[in-house]
């Protein structure tokens, strides 16, 4: 059961961030915005991204998804690192294509 449930949440983050890094051409910045907001805010309230807490059982900020996805991929990169990336850097990344998009089509 342990096992199933891993597998879904794999899934879920998977598809969570297919989502994440299609949005900036199918809704707008200031939608992206709000959702990095979120973001932050359960950093601050829970700690940790909730299906992170799943699926790692952690405790505290300690790994990201990307981390467990390059260790599956053979790459080993630094874990604290990769939550400072995945905080700090990714959202952002997310949201300047938003905005580039729309003064591009604008």
């Amino acid at each position: 059961m342990n096992n199933q449930k891993n597998t879904l949440t794999i899934i879920a983050h998977s598809i969570i961030l297919i989502i994440i890094w299609v949005s900036p051409f199918f809704v707008p910045w200031y939608v992206i915005a709000i959702g990095i907001a979120a973001y932050y805010i359960q950093l601050m309230t829970i700690g940790d991204c909730i299906l992170t807490k799943v699926q790692f059982q952690t405790t505290k900020r300690e790994t990201t998804f990307y981390t467990f996805i390059f260790n599956k991929l053979g790459l080993h990169p630094n874990p604290r690192r990769m939550v400072l990336i995945s905080d700090y850097v990714l959202p952002w990344i997310v949201l300047a294509i938003a905005i580039a998009k729309d003064i591009i089509t604008a």
